[in-house]
């Protein structure tokens, strides 16, 4: 898998230790900058997904973020 750098001062930014980038979408980098100021604990999706869509109905949220998760996955 390897290591990667996040950035998260002055926007996120994702770059593989070799130096490769991956451009994300806002709310990938909104996720990705969050779980990486958490230091590496597990967050409830739950907590994520009240962080990334306030106001939208829970069963809706849930989907949104496992789309999500699956892009960041992808890139």
């Amino acid at each position: 898998m390897g290591r990667w750098r996040i950035t998260v001062l002055g926007g996120v930014s994702v770059q593989h230790a070799a130096g490769t980038g991956i451009a994300l979408p806002g709310k990938a980098q909104a996720l990705v900058g969050y779980l990486a100021v958490q230091g590496g604990q597990a967050q409830p999706r739950d907590k994520l997904t009240a962080i990334l869509w306030p106001g939208v109905p829970h069963q809706r949220a849930r989907h949104n973020l496992r789309q999500l998760l699956l892009l960041v996955r992808q890139a």
